[in-house]
């Protein structure tokens, strides 16, 4: 048997026992489908009198054969029509493609069969897009009830949200226009109060006077009270019993007093219960029934008086690891007319968290559910972990950013170098729980060639119930690798843009890379990021308020984009500066690509969606008018 037939052989029995084909590119996994339409051209185009190879034949279907799959992964109905394709091929009916045939003969199979990647890609391409709609729609149903404390020094908050509640849900629409808000409230007073509690349900009618919410709420007079301490946990049970149903489930919390027992407050503080709850309540399991049974994502609470940090401190002490929820805001400062803008900032915040978590693959609030990690926060005992042979996997340096936007534009992969060999110590536990969707671990690099020792290697949480082989893919880890990497290109070229523009600094992405351990295990790897983290914008729409130091960053993202010719835009910016007066620069990573190839840089990709989620939300600023971008 001849080596070409051997060879075709053993390529088809990969493909019938499911075995992967190898991309040309990638070495090891499958090739992406402009990859094979690129391939089909290059077979068309050879010498007539070649004919056509049985392997070369045999690799473009095993690499259609993986597109066919992958290209419609979550559509149940494309992925049937994709399963009869497969089976079309693997019965013969284009496996006469093996056998040399005129040039003719096999410049008409090769079209076909690029026309049928072509159909492929825009099937993928518009279920993609059928997804991102309905996960943006999802993601702007909102549920926002407030929670008073309405003894007698109240009545000034209590008025200004009655009379500002239909602008609170016009800010939150200009951001969010297909925003489906539901408003409602509850309060509460003290034990022996008249009326001590009472609540008014969901409802879509806030306008004007004669609104079911705006009327309910003059309804509620600001009286009682007593000594300094309130019965706060009545509130909480009060928010409870409302009718929670939105994907976006936002408590606002406006008080000046803490609630009973000197756990939650001071020994200054007036209180005839200074024991605790006269009705011996606790308040972890109250907490974790709003958080766990009535889903509530975000629990946001005003101080208007320094006697309630206290209680917040310990409201996130009983919540244990995941107090990610509790949010706390100074009243200090502003004055009562500014109060819609904080619930303003809150409810947008959790719309665009809801949207970064869904589009990094968490569908619902509610179904949240990852393998669970122990956190240590402290650097791993090195001599204790033992080291581990591995490769690391970089993309060749380009030239200049035209070079990337003409792969990405063309549907053209970035190009790996030869893998490099280290030998590495990694933590045997994640250092934070703050990732979507990433544990972070230390890790040490003990080969004498690396300059930087101490690195971090992100690796994919676990869902519960799917194989964990689908979540750890060699490609998977390659992509997340591409969106840092095209991302330091463009923050390369901007920094020549900005060389005369003083109030601008500098923006530099960690590099990254992707190590490979045995047995088939994979982690992201980039330096320590050392300094004060902060998430500058989301690929969502947020827009972090700590400063006008943040021009730089909104300047960048809007920047690429418009580099770009409209194809791409790098936004979700986190990390540190170099400066806490704002000065020096700006060191990022785990940035988000939105692009008009939604079938690229991964899930956080919300293609033309995401370009408008942007600029819903984004002032141009002195920065962006220097570089002469449009407004």
């Amino acid at each position: 048997m001849s080596s070409r037939s051997s060879s075709s052989k053993t390529h088809n029995e990969d493909l019938r026992v499911g075995r992967p084909t190898a991309s040309s590119k990638y070495p090891g996994f499958m090739a992406p489908i402009s990859e094979v339409s690129r391939e089909a051209d290059s077979i068309i185009t050879t010498k007539e009198e070649g004919g056509l190879t049985s392997g070369k034949a045999s690799e473009t279907r095993g690499a259609s054969r993986k597109l066919t799959s992958s290209g419609s992964r979550g559509h149940d109905g494309h992925e049937s029509s994709s399963r009869a394709r497969r089976d079309e091929l693997k019965s013969g009916s284009i496996e006469s493609s093996c056998r040399p045939k005129t040039s003719s003969k096999t410049r008409y199979e090769m079209e076909a069969l690029k026309k049928e990647l072509s159909q492929l890609k825009a099937s993928s391409r518009a279920s993609r897009l059928r997804e991102i709609s309905e996960m943006v729609r999802a993601a702007q149903e909102l549920d926002l009830a407030f929670l008073f404390d309405a003894t007698s020094s109240m009545d000034r908050y209590m008025e200004v949200v009655r009379n500002k509640i239909l602008k609170i849900v016009h800010k939150i629409c200009v951001a969010y226009p297909e925003t489906r808000i539901r408003v409602a409230f509850a309060f509460y007073r003290d034990y022996h109060d008249k009326e001590s509690r009472g609540s008014c349900d969901f409802t879509i009618s806030f306008n004007g006077s004669g609104s079911t919410f705006v009327e309910a709420l003059s309804r509620v007079e600001a009286k009682g009270g007593g000594d300094t301490a309130e019965d706060v946990f009545s509130g909480l049970q009060e928010l409870a019993k409302l009718d929670w149903t939105a994907q976006n489930r936002v408590v606002y919390h406006i008080a000046d007093a803490p609630c009973h027992g000197t756990q939650f407050h001071d020994v200054k503080v007036d209180d005839d219960y200074a024991k605790g709850d006269l009705h011996g309540r606790d308040v972890a399991k109250l907490l974790r029934n709003l958080h766990e049974d009535c889903k509530i994502s975000s629990y946001s609470f005003l101080h208007i008086t320094a006697t309630t940090h206290k209680m917040l401190q310990e409201f996130k002490r009983v919540s244990g690891p995941d107090s990610s929820w509790i949010h706390e805001d100074e009243f200090q400062g502003i004055d009562v007319e500014d109060i819609p803008m904080k619930v303003v900032t809150a409810c947008k915040t959790s719309i665009s968290h809801s949207l970064s978590t869904m589009s990094s693959g968490r569908i619902k609030f509610s179904d949240v559910k990852f393998v669970p990690r122990d956190v240590q926060t402290a650097m791993p005992d090195w001599d204790s972990i033992r080291v581990q042979e591995g490769e690391v996997y970089k993309f060749k340096r380009f030239g200049n950013l035209n070079e990337v936007l003409r792969c990405t534009e063309n549907g053209i992969p970035l190009e790996l170098e030869k893998p490099e060999c280290v030998q590495v110590q990694v933590g045997l536990d994640p250092f934070s729980n703050d990732g979507a969707s990433r544990w972070p671990f230390y890790a040490q690099i003990v080969t004498h060639e690396y300059d930087t020792k101490i690195m971090v290697v992100k690796r994919f949480k676990d869902k519960l119930g799917v194989d964990t082989l689908k979540v750890h893919t060699k490609e998977k880890y390659i992509e997340q690798m591409e969106v840092q990497a095209v991302s330091a290109q463009f923050a390369e070229e901007f920094g020549h843009c900005i060389h005369n523009i003083p109030e601008a600094k500098k923006v530099v992405f960690t590099a990254v890379s992707t190590l490979h351990v045995q047995p088939n295990t994979y982690y992201n790897m980039e330096k320590v990021l050392k300094g004060l983290w902060t998430k500058f914008n989301s690929n969502a729409g947020y827009v972090s308020d700590k400063g006008t130091y943040t021009d730089t960053l909104q300047a960048f993202s809007h920047w690429t984009h418009e580099r770009s010719r409209g194809m791409i835009m790098v936004t979700d910016l986190q990390g540190v500066q170099t400066s806490s007066e704002g000065t020096g620069a700006f060191l990022l990573c785990d940035p988000a690509i939105h692009s008009r190839d939604v079938l690229r840089f991964t899930r956080t990709n919300l293609g033309e969606q995401g370009f408008q989620l942007f600029y819903n939300s984004h002032k141009c600023n002195t920065i962006c008018q220097k570089l002469g971008l449009k407004g």
